[in-house]
């Protein structure tokens, strides 16, 4: 997410993982950017399952640019909520694949 928002120089990003006790961590990491308050709030910090706040930001009308997913081996029932959006997924082979070499053939 802060990388996102530095590199980017995205408007506002939306740090969400459904684990809270991660939150200190994400802050700890966003608050490298300035949050900012009211419409110049730069970014915020939440934690729901991933479905609940995609749905729940569809129908208020505050849609996604771009969503980077790390599912870490969850099925991907959000996936309806986020296709309005350019999506970036990330897996870890094990989770797909429980031979990486068949999966990932080294040259």
């Amino acid at each position: 997410s802060l990388r996102y928002l530095v590199e980017a120089e995205a408007n506002f990003v939306l740090a969400n993982d459904a684990n809270d006790n991660y939150r200190r961590v994400i802050l700890s990491n966003m608050l490298w950017v300035p949050r900012g308050s009211g419409n110049e709030k730069r970014w915020v910090v939440t934690h729901f399952v991933a479905n609940k706040l995609m749905t729940d930001c569809y129908l208020q009308r505050d849609y996604f640019d771009l969503i980077d997913s790390d599912s870490f081996g969850s099925d991907s029932t959000f996936l309806r909520a986020a296709l309005n959006a350019l999506l970036f997924l990330c897996a870890f082979p094990d989770r797909i694949c429980k031979d990486a070499s068949v999966c990932f053939p080294v040259p």
